[in-house]
């Protein structure tokens, strides 16, 4: 079976389904991320209007689309470049649309307005977006610097080492932020490392930017200092990492992960964010729980 661009047949979704009254209906969607999260408005309505009808997305497998969507939207992943009379896939359907989604030239009205009218024959969406599945933190919350003593307690000095657990923490497929708020104390040694390229510097610095970033994280990373006891205040103690300068410390009480500074084993941290859910861990990901 051929997928039906409605704008090349001149007949809309609605006309199709009325006349053969399908049970099965493929929409196949290939167009960027803002035109799909707009789509799903329009993939609500025909579902609201034909609830004995299944439809299901064909998606790119590599966009990542499926991520969003909630348990009433059934997908498949399609290639585009398919040759649609010779996938096995098109014959499980009694009817496939290639989704053309495109955008009303006098800017009148949005892509899924268009959509509506165009090619499906509903009434327009106003507000076409529907929420999505809650996704879990991917943030990971980092402290390189100490006020007191760069050297001593902080990561001056030991860049090198301070790069591989940036690096890691990416490998683990999360996203670092250093949380070096600077204020009326801050010690002029604590220069910036250059590969830094997420960071909390110029923004003000007080208690609720601080503890509403560390709530809002995965798990935390840092050297003995005020933001490591915050990170304690806001998360399990399983999910705050010590970088410190002698083992075993108990500057933060007992129960909190650590690792030495100066004699850091590559990898220790990758391995820490990869096994803080346990089992539930998959591949090189962390599950994000909190």
């Amino acid at each position: 079976m051929d997928a039906i661009n409605c704008l090349e047949t001149d007949k809309n979704i609605v006309s199709y389904i009325t006349e053969t009254s399908p049970k099965r209906v493929l929409l196949c969607f290939f167009h960027g991320l803002g035109d799909f999260l707009q789509f799903r408005g329009v993939y609500k309505s025909l579902c609201d209007t034909f609830p004995d009808v299944e439809f299901t997305y064909g998606l790119d497998e590599g966009l990542k689309y499926a991520d969003f969507l909630l348990d009433y939207e059934p997908y498949v992943f399609v290639s585009r470049e398919s040759d649609e009379k010779h996938n096995p896939i098109y014959s499980e359907y009694d009817l496939i649309f290639r989704i053309a989604f495109t955008q009303n030239r006098e800017g009148e009205m949005s892509k899924a307005e268009n959509c509506l009218i165009t090619e499906v024959g509903l009434p327009p969406l106003e507000r076409p977006h529907q929420s999505i599945a809650k996704m879990r933190s991917r943030l990971v919350s980092v402290h390189f610097y100490s006020t007191w003593g760069p050297s001593a307690f902080g990561m001056i000095g030991r860049e090198e080492t301070a790069h591989k657990i940036w690096d890691e923490i990416i490998e683990a497929g999360l996203i670092p932020i250093e949380t070096n708020f600077e204020h009326k104390y801050t010690n002029p040694e604590n220069e910036n490392f250059d590969w830094i390229n997420a960071h909390v510097r110029g923004i003000e610095c007080n208690t609720e930017n601080l503890a509403s970033l560390l709530q809002a994280s995965h798990a935390f990373i840092g050297v003995i200092s005020g933001n490591i006891h915050a990170a304690l205040s806001c998360l399990p103690r399983e999910k705050v990492m010590a970088l410190t300068t002698y083992m075993p410390s108990r500057a933060l009480g007992t129960d909190v992960p650590a690792i030495n500074i100066d004699n850091y084993k590559e990898g220790s941290v990758l391995k820490w964010l990869k096994e803080l859910d346990g089992e539930k861990v998959k591949n090189n990901w962390t599950n994000w729980s909190v």
